[in-house]
């Protein structure tokens, strides 16, 4: 019984180290001495299912000279590509048939500007608050920046 609790103590520590090892910059899965080269690079999330949107995310970010990120620009789109973005996301045929849907789907196109600030001032996505309401858009917005922080650093 010891055997087998020390077993499991020891693969979760291994685990845990592996996973961290994973992590890179920023939890992006690019190392913290990768030199990022300077171009604008775009980064697709995958397709979330969600029946109450879903869709997709696309990051553009943009490398100096000097490698520093300048300039991250955010964007959802619904499956068949429509941008989210628009003051219409939310209504059903033109019109706002549900105060409160509408209102959780504006809030989250606001919440991608909040996304795009945050990495800005803090160059990390380990230090982005996911805001309620939003989180589909948080973990796109996640996934879309650490594939093109990767092929920044190809």
């Amino acid at each position: 019984m010891k055997k087998r609790i020390i077993g499991l103590i020891l693969a979760g520590i291994t685990g845990s180290a592996v996973l961290a090892g994973c992590a890179g910059s920023g939890g992006t899965g690019v190392s913290n001495d990768a030199v990022l080269k300077p171009g604008t690079y775009t980064g697709q999330s995958s397709e979330s299912d969600d029946d109450d949107g879903g869709g997709y995310a696309v990051v553009k970010l943009t490398v100096g000279d000097n490698s520093q990120i300048e300039n991250v620009e955010f964007e959802t789109f619904e499956k068949n590509g429509q941008s989210k973005h628009t003051s219409s996301y939310g209504m059903i045929n033109g019109q706002i048939s549900n105060q409160d849907f509408y209102d959780k789907a504006q809030a989250a196109v606001k919440a991608c500007e909040t996304y795009a600030a945050q990495y800005m001032e803090t160059k990390s996505l380990d230090q982005i608050d996911a805001i309620s309401g939003a989180t589909i858009s948080y973990n796109q917005f996640k996934e879309a920046v650490s594939i093109a922080l990767q092929k920044a650093a190809e």
